[in-house]
């Protein structure tokens, strides 16, 4: 048994690993109550650190769609349509929570400093490239990215508000991962190391 408070990341992670039979779904849901227990513990001072946010799910699911990067003339028909969100996660490589993190201090001139997920990500200089030069500027909003409320979007509403909306008006079946995906193989075609 242990006081919440001497719970680390580790110790949550091994019950996340212990559940890794389960499908996406409950380990998710699992998961969302470890982060919904930090933010109570947070805002009630019984802790300073959210230790659920190093927890990497782990559940086998035999359904997980294979992630496929954008074509060629996917890109092209984003750059047409002026989509912003997914050029920016398609030439910077980085993952949708990251872009919906990004304030308006983490942009300088030529680059972005980003990354969340990893020790070696985290806080990395992630060069501008020239298809998404126009979308990035260091003033305004709070997020980049943000809500009508000046708010970050979470992720899941994000997907079904803004991203399911424009693939769908494009005549495109993605997922935001795919754009990491097509990163790494803009990448691998132009033989830079990932």
């Amino acid at each position: 048994t242990y006081r919440f408070v001497d719970v680390r990341a580790e110790d949550l992670q091994a019950i996340m690993d212990a559940g890794k039979h389960l499908t996406r779904s409950p380990q998710a849901s699992l998961l969302q109550l470890m982060k919904s227990m930090y933010t109570w513990a947070i805002n009630h001072d019984v802790c300073t650190t959210n230790y659920a946010d190093r927890v990497i799910l782990q559940y086998t699911d035999e359904t997980v769609r294979e992630h496929k990067p954008f074509t060629d003339e996917e890109i092209r028909q984003l750059i047409e349509a002026d989509a912003a969100f997914p050029l920016l996660m398609i030439f910077t490589g980085m993952r949708i929570g990251e872009v919906l993190e990004l304030t308006p201090d983490r942009i300088h001139d030529g680059y972005i400093v980003g990354g969340l997920k990893t020790a070696a990500g985290r806080d990395r200089f992630i060069p501008v490239a020239g298809p998404i030069r126009k979308y990035i500027r260091a003033e305004g909003q709070r997020y980049y990215f943000d809500t009508a409320g000046g708010r970050a979007w979470s992720s899941a509403n994000y997907i079904a508000q803004r991203w399911k909306p424009l693939m769908e008006s494009l005549g495109m079946d993605h997922h935001p991962h795919d754009a990491r995906h097509t990163c790494a193989t803009l990448m691998e075609r132009a033989e830079i190391p990932l």
